[in-house]
């Protein structure tokens, strides 16, 4: 075990350090992470436009064209304003002025979506979100390679700013809408389809059994590292919010639900955060011998019912420490694993409400996501049973160990 932890400490952690680090993926993350609220609206309107309990959808039904209409206006437009918000996150961290560079990224977005007839607004939603990334993080590299050539339009003092900064525009926006009104309409290229394709090579394996076992390990092992998941997160994210954008919109139009891999699929399986750690934290809260496990328990109790389990994973500590390694890494791979043949078999209900939000309270998340499914609300409740099981024996081990250590520095105080 000395050599593992020397190896994570030597060679993983700084190279996780150094990717996490990546400029284009901080970018991507903050982006990314702005349109959360936009996703959970969307979703919540998804679902009270067909509310599985009967009365309730009865009094609801009037609405469901009002609601249909929140979705489209939220989810239907991630695309759009992720080129926004890419544009403004870029502006931050590459230091350009952020005003013309939002403006830029969404007019270059939009060139994109240009075709012989007009503007192609089923590129606003999932469809153009790789587009919008791609193309609002070229536009923040335009802006910061002409600040460092000093070439822009300079304007005397007492000039406005606002009106500064948009004249010193002229040349980025001319140069992005041009390209891209060029690309789109006279070379008639799709960039949207372009964008898929190039990432549905990785979309085909992260959508397997297999990819979608390792991602849940792989998430579990960054924080095992003490580095934040979205290391592994980054790449996915994109994929599992355009396969639950897809999974509503084909719930709305009562069609086949598409994909199992979701951002509500991952809650479900995360039972108090990555790691699956709200069944430890409960133990530590009402069965640990030892004050340390004890106070670590009520200390995460609440925030581990809301998904977050930083409190436990650092107080425990549950990183780098080889005795939890199993429950905290490799379990949710399992339960991933067991998940994915669950939906793929139809033995529990697929993700039709697939944006909710991370915070979404356990078991809940199963009735939820599922449009008020009894299978998939029954197999939240088993998720949460096997991981209380998985964690136990690790839990005594733990508790004895620590309640050892109390014991013997009690009897040196005496």
């Amino acid at each position: 075990m000395k050599r593992f932890s020397n190896f994570l400490e030597e060679k993983m952690i700084p190279l996780s350090n150094r990717v996490a680090g990546i400029p284009c993926l901080i970018v991507m993350r903050n982006a990314m992470m702005s349109l959360v609220a936009l996703l959970v609206v969307g979703s919540m309107c998804a679902m009270f436009a067909n509310f599985p309990v009967g009365v309730v959808r009865n009094v609801l039904t009037p609405l469901a064209p009002w609601l249909t209409a929140m979705n489209k206006a939220t989810t239907g437009c991630m695309g759009l304003i992720a080129a926004i918000m890419v544009g403004y996150y870029g502006a931050v961290q590459y230091d350009v002025d952020i005003v013309p560079a939002m403006s830029i990224s969404t007019a270059s977005f939009l060139a994109s979506q240009l075709t012989a007839d007009g503007l192609n607004t089923g590129g606003f939603d999932s469809n153009g979100l790789i587009s919008a990334l791609v193309i609002g993080f070229l536009t923040v590299k335009l802006l910061r390679l002409l600040k460092d050539r000093d070439i822009g339009i300079r304007m005397p003092a007492g000039v406005p700013e606002a009106v500064a900064q948009s004249l010193n525009a002229l040349i980025p926006i001319t140069v992005m809408v041009a390209v891209f009104s060029f690309i789109s309409i006279v070379m008639g290229f799709e960039i949207n389809t372009f964008m898929i394709n190039l990432l549905q090579p990785f979309a085909n394996i992260f959508n397997t059994l297999p990819g979608y076992v390792i991602y849940h390990i792989a998430c579990a092992f960054c924080f095992f590292c003490g580095l934040n998941s979205w290391i592994v997160i980054a790449a996915t994210y994109p994929i599992l919010v355009a396969n639950g954008a897809a999974n509503e919109a084909a719930f709305l139009a009562g069609e086949q639900i598409p994909y199992i891999i979701t951002n509500s699929t991952d809650i479900l399986i995360w039972i108090g955060g990555t790691g699956t750690t709200l069944a430890l934290v409960l133990l530590m809260t009402f069965r640990a011998k030892s004050s340390a496990y004890k106070a670590i328990g009520r200390a995460s109790l609440l925030p581990g019912i809301f998904e977050i389990n930083e409190p436990v994973i650092f107080g425990t500590p549950l990183c780098m420490n080889p005795l939890y390694f199993f429950p905290f890494v490799i379990m949710p791979g399992i339960l991933a694993g067991a998940t994915y043949i669950l939906m793929d078999t139809g033995m529990i209900a697929m993700p039709c409400i697939a944006n909710l939000t991370w915070r979404t309270p356990p078991i809940i998340i199963g009735w939820l996501m599922s449009n008020g499914s009894l299978s998939t609300t029954v197999w939240a409740v088993l998720v949460f049973v096997i991981s209380f099981v998985g964690y136990y024996p690790f839990f005594k081990i733990g508790d004895k160990m620590e309640a050892e250590k109390e014991l013997a520095i009690a009897a040196q105080e005496e």
